[in-house]
């Protein structure tokens, strides 16, 4: 009982939270190679996948995403204003959106590796998922750094790589620039780490964005999903051994095109027209455009 005269609800056992902590760090390591921003704790790292410990005895682990704190404050401080709800403000229902693309993308990829997890309970635990078990260990830890990998390297332009490329005029080169500069802000607002080719350093884990200087349609702003390099070397390697019916080389397709989906949500709901390039070459490559 506690001081004020009322029970307090039954926490969980050292045996429990052990368990507990181990499904946290494996799920955790899950999002990290599959290209997302994700850390243990509720506010370390920033913006992306926060996966927590809830000690009650009914608790769990939860996987809840963060955005920047300009989009978060945005849409509370005008829910504080009073609005009507038949008619949301953007930025709310742009929050909105983000929250319930991010769950469902957590989620899905989750149980892809194949943890058995759950939405949590709105009224406790807001939009965050539920781990509630399974999933050994990440395979990718076994894979050499040094082995093959489709997404190891930024992919080439749209164009043919190595073809001469004519370039667009001066005004709709600044123009790309300035929507290329637009994207990376709204998908860092999101949470998601952005990478623009030729500017970032190290691995290009998460949004790749780049501008292509090509004339007319060629050319153009792009982004595409990158997850780690040793989740995409595990899935070529167990695609050599076992085909492409192997659990990793499916996680890895699962996990591609499904965040592939969650780009073009994000963007829309941010007032871009993202569309799908029909290119055989790079298949998940996306064409910004307002």
């Amino acid at each position: 009982m506690g001081e004020h005269g009322f029970d307090l609800p039954p926490r969980a056992t050292r045996e429990v939270m052990d368990w507990r902590e181990e499904l946290a760090d494996r799920a955790c390591e899950v999002l990290v190679q599959a290209g997302l921003p994700a850390f243990r704790g509720t506010s370390q790292g920033g913006p992306g996948a926060h996966v927590q410990v809830d000690p009650l005895a009914d608790g769990g682990v939860l996987v809840e995403w963060g955005t920047q704190e300009e989009l978060a404050t945005a849409a509370v401080d005008l829910l504080e204003s009073g609005v009507d709800p038949s008619n949301l403000p953007h930025a709310i229902r742009h929050y909105e959106t983000v929250q319930t693309c991010m769950r469902d993308a957590i989620l899905q990829i989750l149980a892809s590796a194949g943890f058995h997890v759950a939405r949590a309970d709105a009224h406790t635990y807001g939009s965050a998922v539920h781990v509630k078990g399974g999933a050994t260990p990440d395979p990718t830890r076994t894979v050499p750094p040094n082995e093959l990998g489709g997404q190891g390297r930024s992919s080439p332009p749209p164009h043919e790589e190595g073809a001469m490329i004519e370039r667009a005029h001066e005004v709709a080169s600044r123009t790309r620039e300035q929507l290329a500069s637009e994207v990376f802000d709204a998908l860092e607002a999101t949470g998601f780490t952005v990478h623009q080719e030729g500017r970032s350093q190290g691995e290009p884990r998460g949004v790749l964005l780049s501008v292509d200087p090509s004339e007319g349609m060629e050319g153009g702003v792009f982004v595409k999903w990158h997850v780690a390099h040793a989740l995409s070397s595990a899935a070529m390697e167990s695609a050599r051994r076992e085909g492409t019916q192997a659990r990793t080389f499916q996680h890895y397709g699962f996990v591609t095109t499904h965040m592939h989906e969650a780009l073009i949500s994000v963007l829309t709901s941010a007032g871009f027209q993202a569309v799908d390039v029909d290119s055989e070459m790079d298949p998940y490559l996306i064409r910004v455009v307002r």
